[in-house]
């Protein structure tokens, strides 16, 4: 029995089980043993365990290996001492590569709340985050009244204030809204829809394009022509189809 056991070597080695010298000096030694996980062998007709050699840092094998691979990505291996897997990376962190003893942390305006990935999250647009190795998505909005196009933003820098004629009044957003059409908002930053100014009610036949800023934006409706405070309909039989006529003579 102990000639037996001092003679199994790897399994599917070439020369494991198909030495012709070894089977017939010992026929009953027929059935090769693989090198326990976590360890390797490179050669064939070994004879005992001990040739088996441990899996480094990085790396990893399973049973009758004969060579150790690197651990893919989002995972790591940090210890020689030979492992059957490599460990996943823990939230916050990530592998891009293989082959990695230590997982990257996050950087700041991304985050990571799985194990074992290979990229982290940016922030999205209207967000952003100062710290690196994240776990959650705990992002920081936008104030109100700003806003920001920037995805894996680091910092409300990049945060922006609403152009006039526009407001938002939530924060964490991307972008703003526009004061409707027949309005107009000469603030910047606003936070509220009751910020943008109805068109004079002089008239009622006044338009402003979504997003105007100022008053003079407002101009005479399609049909009508003169200025805000006074819009006169073309008469029966012409017609204008633009806004802003300002004389009788656009009418067609």
């Amino acid at each position: 029995g102990d000639a037996v056991a001092a003679l199994t070597v790897s399994e599917g080695l070439v020369k494991c089980a198909g030495d012709t010298a070894t089977k017939h000096d010992y026929p009953w030694n027929s059935t090769c043993v693989g090198c326990p996980s976590g360890k390797v062998l490179a050669t064939s007709g070994a004879t005992e365990q001990v040739s088996c050699t441990l899996c480094l840092k990085g790396k990893f094998s399973l049973m009758g290996s004969r060579s150790c691979s690197e651990c893919p990505v989002g995972k790591f291996n940090d210890v020689d001492t030979g492992v059957a897997l490599c460990s996943s990376c823990p939230t916050g962190k990530f592998s891009a590569i293989t082959g990695l003893t230590v997982c990257a942390d996050c950087a700041a305006g991304k985050y990571e709340n799985n194990t074992g990935k290979s990229f982290c999250v940016d922030c999205v647009a209207g967000k952003y985050f100062g710290t690196a190795a994240q776990t959650t998505d705990s992002c920081t909005p936008c104030a109100a009244g700003k806003y920001s196009t920037a995805t894996g933003a680091t910092s409300d820098d990049t945060c922006q204030d609403c152009s006039k004629g526009k407001y938002e009044t939530t924060g964490g957003k991307s972008i703003c809204d526009d004061c409707v059409a027949g309005k107009y908002g000469t603030t910047t930053a606003a936070t509220v829809e009751g910020n943008c100014t109805a068109c004079t009610v002089a008239d009622a036949n006044t338009i402003s394009p979504a997003g105007s800023s100022v008053n003079t934006d407002c101009v005479c409706d399609k049909g009508y022509y003169g200025n805000q405070d006074n819009c006169t309909g073309c008469d029966t039989g012409k017609y204008l189809a633009t806004t802003g006529a300002t004389a009788e003579t656009q009418c067609g």
